[in-house]
């Protein structure tokens, strides 16, 4: 882990390490230290300015906290490979393909095997939060099926639309590709591959590939599969603003 990052003086306030780590902003650190719920070298610290150094042993409601270097970066994911936090040592995962000289414990959404295309990382407690409790990030997909799409599907689907408020809503859904007319192109907001799969099981439709191509502000341009890259200040700047 990295030490945190210090002025000259080798000090930093308090509220901007608490900030730094991602838990929460400035004035939110501001809150929680006068509620007591800071500590400094097991010393609980309620004082407003408060500075610390680089030895010090800093505690957020008894957890531990570790100022580090934010991390931003997008892979265009393969079939085949996995993304889960909770399972360990599965064979093809991503953690196979992103290889970051750091030991920072990175959020990432989770993607089955079927899935591929744009697959966020960030360390930025702070972002993961607005992104989980977000509606507002524009998701296109290019979705593959085990069998043709009829009008008729398309029209109990676009029915049953008028109704899925509270869960998610198709912004636009078309049909694309070849003769067979067994993929569809749709926009969503904010919505998991997990969440559509589910949704087209129920109108007997099995996906055999869903492929994000749009995440919010970042698309897959100049980005082949199985590889990654670092977000651009001003993809971060526009992921904040989501």
């Amino acid at each position: 882990m990295k030490k945190p990052e210090f002025d000259n003086s080798d000090l930093i306030r308090l509220n901007k390490f608490i900030s730094n780590s991602g838990i929460c902003s400035r004035r939110e650190a501001d809150t929680h230290i006068s509620m007591g719920m800071v500590t400094v070298n097991g010393k609980i610290i309620t004082k407003m300015g408060y500075k610390i150094n680089s030895n010090d042993k800093v505690r957020y409601d008894g957890q531990i906290i570790q100022s580090e270097k934010k991390e931003y970066f997008i892979l265009n994911k393969p079939k085949g490979f996995i993304a889960d936090l909770k399972k360990k040592k599965l064979t093809k995962s991503v953690d196979e393909l992103v290889k970051l000289n750091s030991n920072s414990k990175l959020f990432f959404e989770q993607m089955s095997r079927i899935c591929s295309g744009l697959l966020f990382f960030t360390n930025d407690l702070r972002l993961k939060n607005k992104i989980i409790n977000s509606r507002k990030i524009e998701m296109v997909y290019h979705i593959k099926f085990d069998k043709t799409i009829t009008e008729l599907n398309l029209n109990q689907i676009r029915k049953k639309n008028n109704f899925l408020k509270d869960k998610f809503k198709f912004e636009s859904i078309n049909q694309i590709g070849n003769k067979f007319k067994k993929e569809l192109g749709v926009k969503v907001y904010s919505t998991s591959p997990i969440t559509l799969i589910k949704f087209f099981s129920t109108h007997n439709l099995i996906v055999n590939q869903i492929d994000r191509v749009i995440y919010g502000p970042i698309t897959k341009k100049n980005l082949s599969r199985g590889k990654w890259r670092r977000l651009e200040i001003s993809e971060i700047n526009l992921m904040n603003m989501l």
